[in-house]
């Protein structure tokens, strides 16, 4: 058996250990809840979690990744942890820990290990390391701009309410 088909055999304990990681990087009652949940509606944290690194690791054992389909499942869980005030590193770097998962898994089988496999994949892994950066980052920056635009809204009405506003004036000047 070659590296790629033991990874896929082994798939659901490398994701079970991955998701178990992930849910450890959030404060200790909240990991409880997102481990011993399994209602989608009680815990969507954990189920969209769960759903979305079970289609990356899925991605990961392919040659050639779709960058499009990686983001987009990258998406719910990082708009997740943007929300949460993670910091960009604590936010992308559960990725990373797929690799140590998938070495102590992997230690114990009997397998033939293609190293230009096993870098591949860790190369795969990388990659996804920064689409995450990338994804998290305009998460981050839609917050920003909903901040700032909740701001000036406030700040306008609070002028329109004191009457501080002055209505524009048709001076016969086109702003085209």
């Amino acid at each position: 058996m070659n590296f790629i088909d033991t990874l896929k055999k082994n798939k659901q304990k490398i994701i079970d250990q991955w998701f178990d990681r992930i849910v450890k990087t959030y404060p200790k009652d909240t990991s409880r809840f997102l481990q011993r949940e399994q209602d989608p509606f009680s815990n969507p944290v954990g189920n969209v979690t769960q759903n979305n690194i079970d289609e990356l690791f899925h991605q990961l054992l392919h040659e050639k990744t779709d960058p499009q389909f990686l983001m987009d499942h990258l998406d719910p869980i990082l708009r997740i942890r943007a929300i949460q005030k993670f910091s960009a590193s604590d936010a992308v770097g559960f990725i990373l820990d797929l690799k140590p998962i998938v070495r102590n898994v992997l230690r114990d089988q009997k397998f033939v290990l293609e190293l230009n496999d096993y870098v591949a994949f860790e190369m795969r892994v990388d990659q996804l390391v920064l689409y995450a950066f990338d994804v998290f980052m305009s998460c981050k920056e839609k917050i920003y701009d909903l901040k700032a635009n909740e701001v000036r809204n406030q700040s306008f009405e609070a002028l329109e309410r004191a009457n501080l506003l002055k209505p524009e004036k048709d001076n016969g000047v086109s702003n085209d």
